[in-house]
């Protein structure tokens, strides 16, 4: 098993904008995201993985996300809430450098809902294997970037998560762990085995010959 432990390594690595496109910001203290009760509209984030080999057939035995929150930053307002948290479907996608650039971004299929209420100090999202086990899948990335989207809140309080950025304590950025099952070779056994996993054998009963 391998293991990665990444960590945004830059400022515009990270940031937030508005669903409506009217703010966009790679360098504020924090990636703010969830539900604005004015001007009624949501606040989505990303935080951008690099340095990553070896994910392409990759079996995702372990993931998550942590995002620090410090008191000095209001890490909640309003309580617990429902954010998805989303992969861009890309081997290696770059940093939004505009809302309307963050809002066309294609994302997975598969999502994970993290409800939750930012407090002081480390909070860790659910497993993530979906998403990361999607990318794996479909590309050999190099880069991972994750987005946090609005899911679910009372539309008539503000429902906001601060979790710290690179540009507020290198060291608070976001954080992203990942334990993996290297694929296997082309030939043999693992043609079988990956042909399996991606639904190409159906119920085809194979034999294995040796030379």
């Amino acid at each position: 098993m391998t293991v990665l432990d990444l960590q945004v390594g830059a400022g515009a690595n990270d940031g937030l904008w508005r669903d409506d496109e009217a703010s966009y910001s790679n360098t504020g203290v924090t990636n703010n995201v969830g539900w604005l009760d004015t001007p009624n509209d949501q606040l989505y984030n990303w935080q951008r993985f690099t340095g990553i080999s070896g994910l392409s057939g990759a079996t995702i035995d372990v993931s998550y996300m942590d995002w620090t929150g410090t008191t000095a930053n209001s890490p909640n307002a309003g309580g617990s809430f429902s954010q998805s948290i989303l992969a861009e479907e890309s081997a290696a996608p770059t940093a939004p450098t505009t809302a309307a650039d963050g809002n066309s971004r294609v994302t997975t299929t598969n999502s994970v809902v993290w409800s939750v209420a930012l407090v002081n100090g480390n909070n860790r999202s659910p497993s993530l294997n979906t998403v990361i086990q999607e990318i794996a899948d479909t590309y050999d990335p190099t880069v991972i970037q994750l987005f946090a989207k609005f899911v679910s809140a009372d539309p008539n309080a503000n429902r906001i998560n601060r979790p710290d950025s690179y540009d507020y304590d290198t060291t608070k950025a976001p954080k992203l762990h990942v334990e993996y099952t290297a694929g296997v070779g082309v030939s043999g056994e693992g043609v079988v085995r990956l042909g399996r996993r991606h639904g190409l054998l159906g119920g085809l009963r194979t034999r294995t010959t040796r030379l």
